[in-house]
């Protein structure tokens, strides 16, 4: 079997399961394209997915805003979160020495 037609049976097995992978694909799509309005429909997605999916949506309703200026925005705080990284792993690795 083709990965495409593995996921097609997988997600064929049930609906809660098939609304989930449609909802987290249209998602994906809507954040590449930057549709702000198409996200807020899908965080406010009434179909029966998931618990976890659903925990999910709701952390994203309580930032919403948050949520889509990062979809609509090209800034990034990926270069400030690597730095934060390297910082933390220096001082896990210096954790012992007396100076």
């Amino acid at each position: 079997l083709t990965q495409a037609q593995v996921v097609t049976e997988g997600i064929n097995t049930s609906t809660t399961l098939e609304n989930s992978y449609n909802l987290m694909q249209s998602f994906i799509q809507a954040i590449e394209t930057g549709n702000t309005q198409k996200l807020k429909s899908l965080i406010n997605c009434k179909d029966q997915i998931g618990t976890l999916m659903h925990k999910t949506l709701l952390t994203f309703k309580h930032n919403l805003t948050a949520v889509l200026n990062g979809a609509a925005l090209p800034y990034s705080n990926g270069c400030l979160e690597g730095f934060n990284r390297k910082i933390k792993q220096i001082e896990r690795t210096a954790f012992g020495y007396s100076s």
